[in-house]
């Protein structure tokens, strides 16, 4: 399987074998996921707004014989659609069987399904294309007006209601399987599904609190058995210094900076040694992401500085009077660098305004 990491913190994986069908100018390349602009035409019963969207592969349309799995970080029930060369913006409303390789092989010619991993979207796909997750409302209507002179009543009037996509709510403990809640922590369990700091309201607080792990971090729920690697876990070599964390997925996963570190760990006095050997037997599953609601970041080539939410989910805090509210009269000191290098690690989601922050 040919994985590639990306700018947008959404990745993608291509089975072995895959025949890719393409206009005969293609060079062949298939471009990493990139943060696009994706505008989803209103209807009149329904108002969109999208949350995420990523074109990928090609500008030509690409269409593939076996399934392909793009997954977008901390989308979960939300819906989703796609734009495609010469076909305006379609929505993917097919629930996938299961999210595995089956399933999306037995999808039709350039078809396309959706499910829900954990706290993140899996889109599961026959094409390659500009992919978008959303969210939809009713159109607001003015309330009517009428009535005049002396005892006139008032006309009437009203507006419809919302539309919400159905979105998993409660604990982390109330939406998982029971394999995978033997092998979480009492905090993990109490942990809410649905990041309630990703939109809306911010605090420092309720982001900690949110996601007291790294694999809640990353939405590693299922348990794997892998040698040398336990969940939670930290490790490293003899013969280099770089630490290593342990995820559920039994795939060991890089701290950046010691900055990083702290932000999740106050030492090393449970790291463990292994050979050279044993390490190497460990696969990486990724970077680790600085922790939600401890520190703020700031890109090196951009002013901005940013909160954090779960799955590297980055938040502008609009103006030091916020930043003063979510982090004290020193918020200042409570801001790291992220290297552009490490960039594609996160993804920008909504500004906190003043309103957000309780202000």
């Amino acid at each position: 399987t040919v994985t590639a990491a990306n700018a947008a913190s959404a990745s993608f994986a291509i089975p072995a074998s895959t025949v890719v069908t393409a206009d005969p100018s293609w060079d062949g390349v298939i471009a990493a996921p990139t943060l696009a602009n994706v505008t989803i035409p209103s209807t009149p019963t329904e108002t969109f707004t999208p949350t995420f969207a990523i074109e990928i592969g090609s500008s030509l349309a690409l269409s593939f014989d076996r399934g392909v799995r793009i997954l977008i970080p901390s989308q979960a029930g939300k819906r989703a659609g796609f734009v495609r060369t010469g076909i305006g913006f379609t929505e993917i409303t097919a629930t996938c069987a299961s999210d595995g390789q089956a399933a999306g092989d037995a999808l039709a010619a350039n078809g396309d399904c959706k499910i829900d991993a954990g706290p993140d979207l899996v889109i599961w796909t026959k094409h390659f294309t500009s992919f978008a997750t959303f969210i939809s409302a009713a159109p607001a209507t003015s309330s009517g007006g009428g009535g005049g002179g002396g005892g006139g009543g008032g006309g009437g009037g009203g507006s419809t209601g919302s539309t919400a996509p159905s979105v998993p709510t409660g604990t982390i403990a109330q939406n998982v399987t029971a394999a995978q809640l033997a092998s979480l922590t009492e905090a993990e369990k109490a942990a809410p599904w649905t990041d309630p700091t990703s939109t809306g309201a911010y605090t420092a607080a309720t982001a900690i609190l949110s996601t007291p792990t790294i694999d809640i971090d990353k939405g590693l729920l299922t348990p794997a058995t892998v040698r040398f690697c336990t969940t939670g876990a930290l490790i490293k070599g003899v013969s280099s210094t770089a630490v290593y964390y342990c995820g559920r997925d039994g795939k060991r996963y890089v701290f950046f900076n010691e900055k990083l570190f702290y932000t999740w760990f106050s030492g090393f006095s449970a790291l463990v040694t292994i050979t050279d050997a044993e390490l190497a037997q460990i696969a990486i599953g990724g970077n680790v992401t600085y922790r939600p609601g401890v520190k703020m970041v700031k890109i090196q080539t951009d002013p901005k500085v940013y909160a954090l939410s779960r799955g590297g989910l980055l938040r502008w805090v609009t103006s030091e009077a916020v930043a003063a509210k979510l982090y004290g009269a020193d918020w200042n000191r409570k801001i790291d660098d992220v290297s552009d290098a490490v960039f594609f690690n996160y993804h920008v989601g909504e500004q906190i305004d003043p309103a957000d922050a309780g202000l």
